[in-house]
């Protein structure tokens, strides 16, 4: 599976970027029911806190983003509506997956 889903002009991307806590195992992303992303081994670059980003085509319309990290037993889902809400950061904290949104792209040092 490829791990970037490239935007097909049908509305504006989901930016979905995996942040904080992955340490080498593998993710699996699924937007919609749709298998977007899957790597067998994710790691955080500690020095920026972002390990992977994929941008996705939803045509403007809600997205339910599922993420998968087999390797620990946890999954997470999180929905996106609306325009403004066009960034998602994925973190991995505690044993649990956190998802934060924003409007505006994420900062990396």
């Amino acid at each position: 599976m490829s791990s970037v889903d490239e935007p097909t002009g049908g509305g504006p991307a989901l930016h979905v970027a995996l942040h904080d806590g992955f340490e080498g195992w593998g993710v699996e992303v699924r937007v919609n029911g749709r298998d977007v992303y899957g790597k067998d081994e994710v790691w955080t670059d500690p020095r920026i806190g972002l390990a992977d980003s994929i941008d996705v085509d939803t045509a403007d319309r809600p997205a339910t983003v599922e993420v998968r990290v087999p390797d620990l037993g946890i999954t997470g889902s999180v929905t996106v509506v609306g325009r403004a809400m066009r960034y998602l950061g994925v973190s991995i904290e505690g044993g649990m997956l956190r998802f934060r949104q924003s409007a505006v792209p994420f900062g990396y040092a």
